[in-house]
């Protein structure tokens, strides 16, 4: 750099570095002027030069020429040098920079670097190359660019590191290759994830090189779960065990005070429950709300996870905020099976949790309460207070919002067949005949269902036995239909009405007929019931015993002198349908009782001409035999009829015509 001259009237040249022709003179006076000498002769050489202002740089003896800096603080220097570089679209370089990282094409990768030479450009997301890289699982590019300079820890939006994208994909390589970069593998993004936290839920192998390579164990994100609390709540054991055996807290809790333990239990993860009590975790730490993993796993009803519990000691008459322990949670949401194991415990107390009758903690209460009948007869059966019940039903039947289905004291005793609490309730005047929406008093609910002593205190209480529901069922077709003989007995003998048919003209002997108990059949007929009472479609009891094909039904009734040539609307006789349904031994039984195999039906049809079966047709033809007194032909001199019907085959689950109803009451 040359002094200056105060004999000669100082300029500052600028010469070309690939020619040495001098292209700028300019004073000193006017460089000592500006702020900013760069800047000032690069405006003077715009003028001069027609290369763009990207495309000049400025030299001093040979290093760039700082911009923003005064002519004096550079020296006063007379002698510029400018080179020429060739423009370049950083953008375009940026794209193919990006594209590359994200193929994993390092050929192209190279050529990207060595242009452009910024590896850590981010893209509108904030995604940079290695980023891009890591996402796809290319360890060679990662390696590229880790030697090119590039920063493993830049993070794209939602505060995402490469190795948090790379962790979260599963792509284990590439974590090795940034974590023996030396990256920081406990970053979180901004909700507070680490890679582990997003691992554990999919990639085993990865959480183990996180772990190997000291990752924080416990690191919650913002809500407090744990990678072991993600563990538990994705049902993946192995890597509980993994984080267990790494010394992970298990019983480190969220902001609301679930524990891993809790949450397995809560989502039926029997697996991890066992490894987490294995490894000693707290089998009572409750919630915000004082929730135990039994409580919760009691009302879920997951039994085996309520085993697992207890034999680690969990507190079965703990109880949350609300004072709902365990059994009170598996009563509420009719969890029998769970009701039953608390109760074998023999930890849970078998007597009312509350006396005063009220459904706030009494497990009976709320069982009753939510129509769990099976709950309900279990907890009565281990000795809670049938008192305590039928306080709660007789105060509950004057609330205003009961259920009309069936919500009635005396009505929700016969559902439970528990005799105690019937005479408990009759005692203290409840309503022996309310009946339900569907008008069923509680003898008919009773009858239904069996129950032999209940039927008899209520008709000691005179509960009405006439009385229908609204398909005009009676008590006695309720029993009738459940098929209890000695219920159908004792409600004759109270003076039921055996000839009361239901809507569909079905009486009491029809049903029983078509539902084929022969007991009920019996007690019936013994009981003077007529047999001939027949149904809207004309169908007698021996019709639809025929139609079904009941052989002890068809014989007690011929027994008991049936019409057996009584056809239904048809005309179709009870031989007619047999022989139809393919019954052979109640064709016999027919044919041997004398029944007529020549009526017709109204289209003409004679039994014979709808006898699918080969030895159905061969008995109607022997008996055609018998009265005609020939010889039926069993060769090529049969009649063409005859002969159709004996080379017919059996169909596989023929059922031909009937009543949709019958297809419905007795099939």
């Amino acid at each position: 750099m040359k002094p200056l001259d105060p004999t000669m009237d100082p300029m500052v040249r600028v010469a070309s570095a690939v020619t040495g022709d001098v292209l700028l003179e300019l004073p000193v006076a006017e460089a000592l002027q500006a702020e900013d000498f760069a800047q000032l002769l690069q405006r003077q050489l715009g003028k001069v030069t027609s290369c763009s202002r990207f495309c000049r740089v400025l030299l001093l003896d040979q290093e760039l020429m700082p911009e923003g800096r005064s002519f004096d603080a550079l020296g006063r220097p007379l002698e510029v040098t400018l080179a020429f570089q060739r423009q370049i679209d950083q953008e375009a370089l940026a794209r193919k920079l990006w594209q590359a990282a994200a193929c994993g094409d390092v050929r192209e990768l190279r050529m990207a670097l060595i242009a452009y030479q910024d590896p850590d450009a981010q893209d509108e997301q904030g995604e940079s190359a290695i980023w891009k890289a890591s996402v796809a699982g290319h360890v060679d590019v990662i390696e590229l660019l880790l030697e090119a300079g590039a920063n493993g820890a830049l993070t794209a939006d939602g505060g995402t590191t490469p190795l948090f994208a790379a962790a979260q994909n599963g792509c284990c390589g590439a974590v090795r290759c940034l974590l023996e970069a030396k990256v920081d593998s406990n970053q979180s993004d901004q909700h507070g994830r680490t890679p582990l936290s997003v691992a554990v839920p999919s990639w085993p192998s990865v959480v183990r090189c996180l772990l190997e390579a000291g990752a924080d164990k416990d690191k919650a994100t913002e809500d407090g779960r744990t990678p072991l609390f993600i563990a538990a709540e994705s049902n993946h054991p192995s890597v509980a065990v993994m984080l267990l055996e790494a010394g992970a807290d298990k019983d480190r809790a969220t902001e609301d005070g679930r524990t891993p333990l809790y949450i397995a239990a809560y989502d039926g993860n029997l697996s991890v429950v066992q490894h987490l009590l294995r490894f000693q975790a707290a089998a009572d730490k409750a919630t915000e709300d004082g929730r135990t993993p039994l409580i919760i796993a009691a009302g879920k009803g997951y039994l085996d996870i309520v085993g697992c519990l207890l034999s680690a000691d969990a507190d079965v008459n703990r109880t949350d905020r609300y004072g709902h322990n365990a059994l009170f949670s598996a009563a509420m949401n009719g969890n029998l099976a769970v009701v039953k194991c608390l109760l074998d415990s023999g930890s849970v107390t078998s007597t009312n949790t509350c006396r005063s009758g009220t459904r706030r903690h009494d497990p009976l209460i709320v069982a009753a309460e939510n129509h769990r009948l099976d709950v309900v007869r279990c907890l009565l059966d281990a000795g809670y207070d049938e008192k305590v019940l039928a306080k709660y039903l007789l105060m509950d039947a004057d609330d205003d919002d009961t259920d009309p289905l069936w919500e009635t004291p005396l009505l929700t005793a016969a559902h439970l067949g528990n005799l105690k609490l019937v005479r408990i309730l009759l005692e203290a005047g409840a309503q022996r005949d309310q009946a339900d929406q569907l008008g069923r008093n509680p003898l008919f609910i009773a009858a239904g269902n069996g129950h032999l002593d209940i039927v008899q205190a209520l008709l000691s209480a005179s509960a009405d036995v006439k009385c229908c529901d609204r398909f005009r069922q009676t008590p006695l077709v309720s029993a009738v239909h459940f098929g209890c003989d000695k219920v159908v007995r004792c409600l004759l003998r109270a003076n039921a009405q055996w000839d009361k048919a239901d809507q569909h003209g079905h009486s009491p002997l029809f049903i029983a007929a078509g539902k084929g108990n022969l007991n009920v059949v019996q007690v019936l007929l013994e009981s003077s019931a007529d047999k001939e009472q027949a149904d809207k479609l004309g169908q007698t009891p021996l019709f639809i015993a025929c139609d079904l094909g009941f052989l002890d039904i068809v014989k007690c009734l011929l027994d008991a002198k049936a019409e057996m040539n009584r056809g239904n609307c048809r005309g179709d006789t009870p031989l007619f349908v047999a022989a139809q349904r393919s019954h052979l031994e109640v064709v016999r039984c027919l044919l041997d009782a004398g029944a007529d195999d020549t009526l017709p039906n109204k289209e003409g049809q004679v039994p014979i001409a709808v006898a699918d079966h080969r030895a159905v047709a061969w008995a109607l033809m022997q008996r055609a035999e018998k009265r005609r007194r020939i010889d039926v032909p069993k060769s090529d001199a049969a009649a063409p009829g005859e002969r159709a019907v004996l080379e017919r085959e059996k169909p596989a689950g023929f059922w031909g015509k009937s009543s949709p109803f019958m297809a419905q009451q007795f099939r």
